[in-house]
């Protein structure tokens, strides 16, 4: 998928969206901008790891 395909259809999922996740989006992306580009890798790389370890980590909450 493009990066203009996901612009597209996440501004589809967001005309539906309640106003709490549309701000809580905005909010999201405004935080983020503001973060140094060495604070975005981090992020990112945590939140694939998050994704990728999902199971694991649910296993070791149990």
């Amino acid at each position: 998928m493009t990066n203009k395909q996901k612009q597209i259809e996440i501004s589809k999922r967001l005309e539906t969206a309640p106003d709490a996740i549309v701000q809580e989006v905005l909010d999201y992306l405004i935080e983020f901008e503001r973060k140094t580009a060495e604070e975005q890798k981090r992020i990112i790389a945590l939140r694939e790891i998050l994704v990728e370890k999902r199971d694991l980590l649910l296993r070791l909450g149990q």
